[in-house]
């Protein structure tokens, strides 16, 4: 073997020395590369968006206001989910099949899914020391989140989208075990689900935070706990969640355990805490958001030149709504006769609403993939009849062994005019024995108001959440949460129960029914039509709003920095 020399072992040196600066170098130039490439494409970037406010629990089984629904969406992944078109594609499960008379799903789920662990500090502190759990995401996570979304005991009353599963509503009204519901594992990463009877809009319903999956053993050992802090929830969908700051914000960022079909674009999304409407117009036309739910007022507001693309969904009906659980309006006949002493005619405009309501379910909402306001036409007001108005006064004064009635009407500070003027309206009908009081509020605050139930009378927007008409007419039943009228009846209530089972073509007449109800029985007093405005900020893309759950999906959202 032939031995180097001193000057061949110099030059070897020197050989390797410049290469050693050449790789350097090139590594120097490469890495403004890297960050160009994800300036150019938008992608990792830290997204911002306004919420409404702080979800009261991120347990996908009971997820009922719009931020968790939300963030549920987001951190969690059902069978599958939807595109930012709306169309169904494969979620957890990376195909499925379908029986001839449609009425059994095989899903096949993809291998090597995990659920992700925010802190594995946390989860021991919860466990206890020295033990962990199994995060392999498997057909048992699915199916026990199926069960729990009906367990009686669980009390989600929209779990009825799911009752096209075999025994669900039964499951659901505690006459049948959860063991009987039409859903088996038939082997870690198969489920089959069995339905009572083929439904077109079944694997919608799987899209929802209900039907997300659950580990049954971080469940039982959160002991009542599961999604009230960051650290008693465990995810499985595009992030997880990283914090949360209470009454402030969230921060979701990018799950490195996700393995769906679709890489993420986000390295993270920050949900603040926001429900000043001219703040959040602010805010995306300065970048600092990089998208919003706007009100009517404030996309009217935009120019064309601000490169703010806008999706319109007209999903607020703004009506005068009856609080049925007050000790006088739980009376019919004053509630009728406050109604038929409105004379439409004479109310001033209201400022900013221009649109006629054509009844009281938004137009936003659907039966299957139809439109139900086209499908049902216009549902008709009671009609004006100051005789008739008096009349059912003094009765339900009489029943009620009152000689007069004093009610508060509580409404946005800029509708103060028009209201002045129905007051007016209603004492010339009605007569000295009505005393009306006004209330003018901020419109978040008339929002958290009415939804509260704290009012007598109210002239608000009711906003439909999402795109079913079923659910949106359903939230008024006697158990339903949310009831925002306080109304409980059981005429009512036996309309929303036939949806539960009717075929599709029934639906739309037994909506009808509900809607005429509410407004015959002068729950409601619809008036004006007004849109919401799903915005994205300038060189923002693919942040997704989907109309049927009324959620945003952040999967595939980039913005191109300038």
């Amino acid at each position: 073997m032939r031995k180097n020399t001193g000057k061949e072992r110099k030059s070897v040196k020197k050989t390797m020395h410049t290469r050693f600066l050449a790789l350097v170098l090139s590594a120097a130039l490469l890495l403004p590369a890297l960050a160009g490439c994800s300036k150019k494409t938008g992608v990792d970037k830290d997204l911002a968006y306004p919420i409404d406010g702080e979800p009261v629990c991120l347990d996908p089984q009971i997820a009922a206001d719009d931020t968790a629904k939300l963030v549920t969406g987001n951190c969690f992944e059902g069978l599958v989910r939807l595109d930012e078109s709306g169309k169904i594609v494969p979620g957890a499960a990376q195909r499925w099949d379908v029986s001839a008379d449609g009425r059994t799903y095989i899903f096949h789920l993809r291998e090597g899914m995990k659920w992700h662990i925010a802190d594995s500090d946390e989860l021991e502190e919860l466990l206890g020391k020295g033990k962990t759990i199994d995060t392999t995401l498997n057909a048992e996570d699915f199916a026990f989140g199926f069960k729990r979304a009906l367990l009686p005991e669980t009390g989600m009353a929209s779990a009825k989208a799911l009752y096209a599963i075999e025994n669900a509503q039964a499951v659901h009204r505690g006459t049948a075990r959860s063991d009987q519901l039409g859903v088996r594992v038939v082997d870690a990463n198969t489920l089959e689900i069995r339905l009572a009877r083929a439904d077109s809009a079944f694997l919608y319903a799987l899209t929802l935070p209900m039907s997300m999956p659950c580990d049954e053993a971080f469940f039982q050992a959160t002991s009542g706990r599961y999604g009230l802090e960051r650290k008693y929830l465990i995810c499985n969908g595009p992030f997880y969640l990283s914090k949360w700051n209470h009454k402030k914000s969230l921060l979701l960022k990018k799950n490195p355990d996700y393995r769906g079909e679709t890489a993420v674009s986000p390295a993270s999304v920050s949900l603040y805490i926001n429900t000043d409407g001219q703040s959040r117009l602010d805010k995306l036309l300065e970048g600092r958001y990089d998208a919003a739910l706007l009100a009517q007022g404030q996309a009217a507001a935009l120019e064309e030149r601000s490169g703010i693309a806008m999706q319109e969904i007209p999903n607020i009906t703004w009506s005068i709504c009856f609080n049925a659980g007050n000790a006088l309006l739980k009376n019919g006949n004053l509630r009728i006769a406050l109604c038929q002493g409105l004379n439409r005619a004479a109310l001033e405009p209201a400022s900013g609403l221009t649109a006629e309501a054509q009844g009281f379910v938004p137009a936003s909402c659907m039966l299957g993939s139809t439109s139900y306001r086209k499908g049902a036409g216009a549902i008709g007001r009671l009609a004006y009849n100051a005789d008739e108005a008096r009349n059912r006064w003094e009765s339900g004064l009489d029943a009620l062994g009152q000689k007069s009635a004093t009610l508060t009407i509580l409404c946005a500070q800029e509708h103060a005019d028009m209201i002045r003027k129905l007051i007016q309206t209603w004492q010339g009908a009605l007569g000295i024995t009505l005393i009306l009081r006004l209330e003018a509020v901020d419109r978040a605050e008339l929002r958290a108001r009415v939804e509260r139930g704290n009012y007598e009378i109210a002239f608000a927007p009711v906003t439909a959440s999402g795109s079913s008409a079923v659910e949106f007419l359903s939230q008024f039943a006697s158990s339903a949460s949310g009831n925002l009228l306080n109304y409980s009846s059981e005429a009512y209530n036996k309309i929303i129960s036939s949806m539960n089972t009717a075929a599709s073509e029934q639906l739309i007449q037994l909506c009808k029914q509900a809607e005429t109800h509410l407004i015959q029985n002068a729950l409601v007093y619809p008036l004006y039509a007004e849109s919401s405005f799903f915005a994205r900020a300038q060189n923002v893309s693919g942040i997704a709003y989907h109309t049927l759950n009324g959620t945003v999906s952040f999967l595939k959202g980039e913005r191109l920095d300038s």
